[in-house]
């Protein structure tokens, strides 16, 4: 995708390139902003400005692929040019980025380079996957504050650094980061002032593997750093900017490719229902003689989706020597002003319900299904249950009952739960 000369008039937004053969995403010139935008196995930079780009960008993502054989080579997360020329007046160009997340192959490029006089600007952001963190060449280098320049014009804070060897920080070619003959401070100081909050530390993330497998989420995780470091403010009087409480471009429970990328579609993100959502469940277990009845209660505060199970045959695999072979169960909602409670729903058979979004429901809270299955020791629960009773229920703030007994009279064991569902 190729921006020149595009200007804010122009909304650009939810923008995905796929395997491209040069750069995912290049601007030359312009003030074209550039929000939720992903760059994914692209043959040589994702996120590319050259020729005075002076746009803001917010919530940029960067999939690197792997080195190929042949020129398809994936470079940096960013490059960033200004001009070639350093004359009085040039607009030498920079944007300002806000929340990105680049993840790079492992094997090659860094997660930013700044040449050709160019400035950048990089705030609350997660760099992970690559073998070096940021190369600032001698042209840019004197744009560093600490190499004197009066503005703050190259300004990398509040960042992730994730990775595990290799430079954070490298100069130019001649080990200077300076113009012409003037030698420049060349370490790691610039990012590692404690004052521009760069932290090198493992960011937490879902998982970042560039293969077809539905691995690759980049949300960060409960206890991710990404979750409590401090954040740089937003530019005061910016409406552009979201103001939002995470480093790097996701949220913890969001992923925003999913659904419209290829990137979902090819399968390469994870699940959308794999959250870091906490499960609410309540169970209860009984052995009921004929005509007994396992009555278990539980309240909701505003409205849920719950996916309410009474178990029977299946709890076979699990060791119950006896489970019962037909439950039924009715669900009530008790009434508090001296009135009967009222019955919601009576529900025998699960296969007679919409299986597909019970299925689903129970996939997603993380409990056992019906159906034959292979469980995460490779052991296989072979019973094929279609007697156990479900329902898949909207409900409003209240206190509810399940009864549950056999429908044909019979006895055994039975589990009842009732499980929160997003």
């Amino acid at each position: 995708m190729t921006l020149g000369g595009v200007g804010r008039g122009t909304q650009i937004d939810h923008i995905e390139v796929f395997a491209n053969s040069d750069d995912s995403i290049e601007f030359f010139g312009g003030t074209v902003d550039v929000k939720y935008a992903v760059a994914a196995y692209g043959g040589d930079d994702g996120f590319d400005y050259d020729q005075g780009w002076e746009g803001r960008g917010q919530f940029w993502a960067y999939i690197g692929g792997p080195v190929a054989s042949n020129d398809f080579e994936p470079d940096n997360g960013g490059e960033h040019d200004g001009e070639t020329s350093s004359n009085p007046g040039r607009n030498i160009g920079g944007g300002k980025v806000y929340n990105a997340t680049y993840v790079g192959n492992g094997e090659k490029g860094f997660a930013l380079r700044i040449r050709d006089n160019a400035y950048a600007v990089y705030k609350n952001s997660i760099f992970t996957g690559w073998p070096n963190g940021i190369r600032i060449e001698a042209d840019s280098g004197i744009r560093i504050p600490s190499n004197g320049q009066s503005e703050s014009l190259i300004d990398i804070t509040n960042n992730i650094w994730d990775f595990a060897g290799g430079d954070l920080f490298h100069g130019d070619e001649d080990d200077t980061l300076g113009a012409g003959s003037t030698n420049l401070d060349d370490d790691e100081s610039f990012l590692a002032d404690v004052a521009y909050k760069n932290t090198v530390e493992n960011a937490m993330l879902g998982g970042i593997s560039r293969m077809a497998d539905g691995g690759f989420d980049p949300r960060p995780q409960s206890g991710s750093p990404a979750l409590s470091n401090e954040l740089a403010d937003l530019p005061e009087g910016d409406d552009f900017f979201d103001d939002v409480s995470y480093q790097g471009a996701f949220s913890k429970d969001t992923n925003w490719m999913q659904g419209w990328t290829y990137l979902s579609e090819a399968g390469y993100l994870a699940p959308a229902q794999a959250s870091s959502s906490e499960i609410v469940n309540v169970s209860a277990r009984a052995n009921l003689d004929a005509g007994e009845s396992l009555i278990p209660g539980f309240t909701v505060i505003g409205a849920k989706t719950v996916l309410i199970r009474a178990v029977g045959a299946k709890l076979a695999d699990l060791g119950v020597s006896n489970p019962m072979e037909d439950p039924t169960m009715t669900l009530f909602q008790i009434n508090f002003d001296g009135s009967p409670p009222t019955e919601i729903a009576t529900v025998d058979d699960w296969i007679e319900g919409n299986v597909a979004a019970i299925s689903a429901a129970a996939q997603h809270s993380g409990l056992f299904p019906f159906t034959p299955v292979e469980d995460f020791q490779g052991s296989v629960l072979p019973t094929d249950d279609v007697k156990s009773a479900a329902a898949l229920v909207t409900l409003g703030t209240g206190v509810y009952t399940v009864v549950v007994g056999s429908a044909d009279g019979g006895s055994g064991d039975v589990l009842v739960d009732v499980t929160e569902v997003e």
